[in-house]
């Protein structure tokens, strides 16, 4: 890639990205390098891509809400943060969680200093209903005592002590044992 047309270096870059299309971590390594050569708005596109295969990946999701802060590319910031948001990536990515909050809200900032409060306000919005769970259970007890909670997803997964976090967005967030903490 050195001193090559930087045209030549995307299409270059592309081609590899479709030759390994059946892997998300390929891929995620040729976005980085499309970024390093400076095509950081072919890189977001790719980092989509990957993200639309391997939702559960964090990797090209928070690339993409650095790059689109970055960049004020404010329809990418809100695409990413909202999906990470709406991960229940709970004690897994919680610093994830926090960037998409910090990012969101710098750039809410910033719609506001530029006069474009409707936008503002729709990326405020779409940042609470990405935060909303459909549902939430919690158990209280009082007393010694072992409750073992197995939650049947619409799915049919299954989100227990033994399965903390499943495909359809289940995550238990504590089991213990004894009085409740």
């Amino acid at each position: 890639a050195n001193n090559e047309d930087k045209e030549e270096i995307k299409r270059t870059l592309l081609s590899a990205a479709d030759v390994l299309s059946d892997s998300p971590d390929s891929q995620y390594r040729v976005a980085r390098a499309l970024v390093r050569h400076g095509l950081k708005e072919t890189a977001l596109r790719l980092y989509r891509d990957i993200a639309d295969k391997a939702p559960d990946a964090p990797h090209p999701l928070a690339e993409s809400l650095d790059l689109a802060a970055e960049t004020h590319d404010v329809r990418t910031v809100t695409w990413a943060a909202t999906r990470i948001l709406s991960q229940a990536w709970i004690g897994v990515h919680d610093e994830l969680h926090k960037k998409a909050r910090s990012r969101t809200v710098e750039v809410e900032r910033w719609l506001r200093a530029e006069g474009r409060p409707k936008e503002a306000d729709d990326l405020a919005e779409q940042v609470r209903q990405a935060d909303s769970r459909d549902l939430v259970i919690r158990v209280t007890w009082q007393g010694d005592a072992d409750i073992d909670l197995k939650v049947l997803e619409p799915l049919g997964t299954v989100c227990s002590a033994q399965n903390r976090m499943t495909p359809a967005g289940g995550v238990l967030v504590q089991d213990s044992f004894g009085k409740d903490p």
